[in-house]
């Protein structure tokens, strides 16, 4: 796989096992109508890569907090906040007791790979 750099930060190494692709249903409710259903698919598909950096920074034993991961992946930290819960529902990560101050001064969760 090809290692490629956004905003000068290099791309995390990809990750040697392949992972199962977290579930379109997971984002979108069993009542929804089928073109919430097929945007779900999309979004899944797009999110893809998020999941594999995020995945591949947590590779670390220690608890991160998802500032922390952004920085060390080159994702935005709000897109990470936003990805977290989802690798969560797929039992990939996890939360950790604890927390961590972010740069603004705000507690935020630290998780960790499972």
């Amino acid at each position: 796989m090809q290692q490629l750099e956004l905003c000068g930060v290099p791309a995390a190494p990809a990750i040697p096992r392949p992972l199962p692709m977290p579930s379109p249903r997971l984002l979108a409710r069993h009542g929804d109508p089928g073109t919430s259903h097929g945007a779900a698919a999309g979004a899944a598909r797009r999110h893809w890569p998020h999941y594999e950096r995020i995945l591949a920074v947590m590779e670390e034993a220690r608890p991160l907090g998802a500032e922390q991961i952004a920085a060390r992946c080159g994702i935005a930290a709000y897109a990470v906040r936003k990805r977290l819960p989802e690798l969560q529902r797929e039992k990939l990560v996890a939360l950790h007791p604890g927390e961590r101050l972010t740069s603004y001064g705000r507690a935020e969760r630290l998780w960790v790979k499972t």
